[in-house]
């Protein structure tokens, strides 16, 4: 029994692996799906929350669930086993049984409500302002209504761009991942010429401080490529 539950469990771990798989690509897949369907034709960028978080309670789920049930068929053979005799693991084999009905149902909420976060809660970037998304509340705001903003290179020297509204309200761009509509890729190259273009317009609002708080963006850059860019974004 003991070997039966080993390979279970190693079965069991690599079926959750795999749905985990499943799970993140309908989480992306479904975000992106509800984004396209509320763009309406704007030429929009969209900054999905990081899904890690939600990819990782999502293999615990999988994980709980199965051993859930694996306990519940162990206690349930062992019952079989001693033909019922033994009134502690009947009890305990019908109470499993239960608690893998209920864990499993726990589950698939647990599962579709992180959908329904990732799907639901956004920031939304456009030509003229910048929206934030929570499910049917929108946040808005116009470059008129910044403060600062901030440049400057992460650990892996990927340049973050930090945008600070008077009300002190702080939108990170480009850091998470993204997804735009047709007429954002087709107006704009790629996201770095976005970040030229949103440039352009701070730098012509004389109340917007700017920042660039990395002294190693121009030689990164320079070694790495898309320096041209970064140039017109940093001067």
């Amino acid at each position: 029994m003991k070997r039966n539950g080993f390979l279970l469990t190693l079965v069991g771990t690599f079926g959750s692996i795999i749905l985990t798989i499943i799970y993140a690509l309908a989480l992306t897949g479904i975000a992106k799906l509800i984004f396209s369907w509320r763009r309406n034709g704007e030429s929009v960028l969209a900054l999905m929350p990081n899904t890690t978080t939600y990819i990782i309670v999502a293999f615990f789920v999988f994980e709980i669930v199965f051993f859930v049930w694996l306990f519940s068929t162990m206690a349930k053979e062992k019952e079989d086993k001693f033909d019922g005799k033994l009134l502690n693991d009947k009890k305990a084999g019908k109470k499993l049984t239960k608690s893998t009905k209920i864990a499993g149902l726990a589950g698939i909420v647990v599962l579709i409500a992180m959908i329904a976060c990732n799907a639901g809660i956004y920031t939304e970037v456009s030509k003229n302002s910048i929206k934030k998304k929570v499910f049917f509340s929108t946040q808005e705001y116009t470059w008129d209504d910044v403060y600062r903003y901030t440049l400057a290179c992460d650990d892996e020297k990927v340049l973050t761009y930090s945008v600070q509204m008077q009300d002190g309200t702080t939108f990170e761009l480009f850091q998470k991942s993204n997804s735009c509509s047709e007429e954002f890729e087709t107006e704009f190259e790629d996201i770095l010429s976005y970040a030229v273009y949103l440039s352009n317009i701070l730098d012509t609002r004389d109340n917007i401080l700017k920042d660039v708080d990395d002294p190693d963006i121009e030689a990164f850059y320079k070694e790495h490529g898309d320096w041209q860019k970064i140039k017109q974004i940093i001067e």
